[in-house]
């Protein structure tokens, strides 16, 4: 089980009574906005939750992380990070995040999103973790500057997105970086999983 602190957010693992409120943040038309993928519908979004706890009884032989992104001073359920092991035999994992648009601009994303590299990089040892963007998604990339994540390429019509092909931009972070961007990492940010 993960249950994080930061100086803002808890991230938890996702339980039953967070339906509502991860509803609102996957209905809303601006979490999709860059994605090829439509807004999970109820059905989905339920299977997904599902999918999330039983992830959790994993153990250390975990390959993917979906957790409840929550405001700390109201409890409040903001958001999601995901953290899923991708081609194992290069210890690759990929991150993944989604803030309420009602609290974008306030870097809760990168908050959000560092114990996660900390949990790839210091349980797991992970050797890299990627993230994906659409070419336009600006506001993500920032995020994965933030991150030190480094811009490794630019794939060329990846996804179908409103009517067309769109390019995809792929950012990375090496385990021989880690230690350099954790070094700025804040007491009681997320380094302690």
């Amino acid at each position: 089980m993960v249950d994080v602190l930061t100086p803002r957010l808890q991230l938890r693992e996702f339980c039953d009574a967070d339906f509502e409120a991860f509803r609102a943040l996957e209905a809303h038309p601006a979490t999709y906005a860059y994605e090829a993928n439509p807004p999970l519908d109820a059905a989905t979004t339920c299977a997904y939750l599902e999918q999330a706890q039983s992830d959790r009884g994993q153990g250390t032989a975990r390959t993917r992380y979906r957790l409840a992104v929550v405001l700390r001073v109201t409890g409040q359920l903001i958001g999601r990070v995901t953290l899923t092991l991708v081609p194992h035999m290069v210890r690759e994992w990929e991150i993944g995040w989604a803030i309420h648009p009602d609290f974008w601009g306030q870097g809760l994303a990168v908050e959000a999103a560092r114990p996660l590299l900390a949990l790839a990089f210091e349980l797991h040892y992970a050797h890299r973790v990627v993230a994906y963007a659409h070419v336009e998604n600006t506001a993500s990339r920032r995020v994965m500057e933030k991150l030190a994540m480094r811009q490794e390429g630019q794939f060329r019509e990846t996804c179908f997105w409103r009517g067309g092909w769109a390019d995809e931009v792929i950012y990375a972070l090496l385990e021989s970086e880690w230690e350099d961007a954790s070094g700025g990492m804040q007491e009681g940010d997320g380094r302690s999983l």
